[in-house]
């Protein structure tokens, strides 16, 4: 969320020229980590810390829509899958509440396994997941080797495995590639394969 690439990315996700309907998602960046920092010190209920890591959630998806005023903001994934490619981009926020029992509420299931609840549920193409690392870092790898070097978090390997969605992690820095391979509808074969 604060990296310069990011308006980079928007606008790869906004272009008209895209082949695909986009739904993002925004992690919960900084304000998540300070939720993990006061769970930490304080030590108060799980379920408590992965509410406010929601709110983080949610407050940037409000920053994204100020950066991306084209792109609409929605809590409701079946309205989003009813549009369909109507309108190209939407900003998913989680709504209040997001009751479901597809992942715990815990850090277990952070924003990328929620990512991938909401990729299912819309019954997504691929998944990509932008990480803040450098892309020749990377390599494709089985979501249970990304989990375990923290690429990815706990659950996300067990919410993969029952319901397979092609994932891609991408580097922060190869939104050029992205734009690119999307206006030509080959989005799918940047970043790294996240296999089973």
């Amino acid at each position: 969320m604060r990296s310069p690439e990011l308006t980079h990315w928007l606008n790869a996700a906004l272009s008209k020229e895209g082949k695909a309907q986009v739904v993002l998602i925004p992690g919960g960046g900084a304000f998540a980590d300070q939720v993990r920092d006061l769970h930490a010190e304080w030590k108060f209920d799980e379920a408590l810390a992965h509410a406010l890591a929601l709110e983080a959630m949610r407050m940037n998806a409000r920053v994204l829509q100020v950066l991306a005023p084209l792109a609409r903001l929605s809590t409701d994934i079946g309205e989003i899958a009813k549009r369909g490619e109507r309108e190209q981009t939407t900003i998913w926020s989680p709504p209040r509440p997001l009751s479901t029992d597809a992942f715990p509420a815990n850090w277990a299931a952070t924003s990328d396994t929620i990512a991938l609840y909401v990729a299912q549920r819309l019954a997504a193409n691929a998944l990509f997941l932008v990480k803040s690392m450098r892309a020749e870092l990377l390599g494709d790898s089985a979501a249970s080797v990304f989990s375990g070097n923290g690429l990815l978090d706990d659950y996300f390997p067990q919410l993969l495995e029952r319901g397979w969605i092609p994932t891609r992690i991408v580097a922060k820095s190869q939104f050029v590639d992205f734009a690119d391979a999307y206006r030509r509808g080959e989005a799918s074969r940047v970043g790294v394969a996240v296999t089973g």
